[in-house]
């Protein structure tokens, strides 16, 4: 089975220091990892790709500009958000990846606690993509979120594809060889629920309330994302996710090893 990482950027200088560290972690596994971004949006200086080059020899950046056009992402988002957050929905029209049977997206704003690969061989039931479910939706002050979610879908003639189950899409495993069974079905789908995006009526958490509305999530094992400050930790914890508002303490052991590298 061949695999691959995808990650996006985003347009902000922090994120690009998110990238880095991230970068820098995932240089332990043999894996190819590659950035989507978005050239038209958002140009990244070539001395910072030069930076991500040096911590992981496995890395590669794709412009992903083509592939959000195809999936009727052609507008820009004014309310906070970029296009960049719906990257991950393009990997399985991105030339370059879809040779690699599963690809495993990550946000950059996690830690890589242990050893991810066995995710990869995990029994996806057909289903196009696998999430672990979100710890703040289903158990936390956002479950209301969820028939919030439902309501919005049966309103445009959409049935929710996980009953009162919500997925974080911090970090999603894309099954591209079912999604590429039926590659068109795929667009379709997206394509469809975003012309109601851009009318104007839209949902909260944009690609992830999109996921878990139009299509079949395998459910993954919760430490491949734990909202960190939110969840309860275990050791086996794989993938440590710093949502909005914990950030700070990725950014602090950013910068704590930074320093280290500097007085080495």
């Amino acid at each position: 089975m061949k695999n691959a990482i995808i990650l996006t950027p985003g347009n902000k200088k922090n994120y690009w220091e998110y990238t880095w560290f991230l970068l820098k972690q995932l240089s332990q596994f043999d894996i190819p990892v590659y950035a989507l971004t978005i050239d038209s949006e958002c140009k990244i200086p070539d001395d910072e790709i030069a930076e991500w080059r040096k911590v992981n020899g496995n890395f590669k950046i794709c412009n992903a500009q083509n592939e959000l056009d195809e999936l009727g992402l052609t507008e820009k988002i004014d309310d906070g958000f970029s296009r960049f957050t719906f990257l991950k929905l393009v990997s399985p029209l991105v030339p370059e990846l879809r040779e690699y049977d599963r690809v495993l997206w990550l946000d950059t704003d996690v830690i890589i606690n242990q050893d991810i690969t066995p995710l990869f061989d995990i029994d996806m039931e057909n289903m196009p993509m696998g999430g672990a479910e979100d710890y703040v939706v289903m158990y936390g002050h956002l479950r209301h979120e969820i028939q919030k979610l439902h309501d919005w879908a049966k309103s445009h003639g959409i049935e929710p594809q996980n009953g009162n189950s919500y997925y974080n899409c911090g970090v999603v495993l894309m099954n591209n060889v079912e999604i590429l069974k039926d590659i068109e079905g795929y667009k379709k789908k997206i394509r469809n629920v975003m012309e109601i995006f851009y009318s104007g009526d839209k949902w909260m958490f944009y690609e992830q309330g999109l996921i878990n509305m139009i299509f079949k999530v395998k459910r993954l094992p919760p430490e491949y994302n734990i909202e960190m400050f939110f969840q309860p930790r275990s050791p086996n914890d794989k993938i440590l996710h710093f949502l909005a508002g914990t950030k700070r303490y990725l950014e602090e052991i950013i910068r704590q090893v930074k320093n280290k590298l500097q007085n080495v």
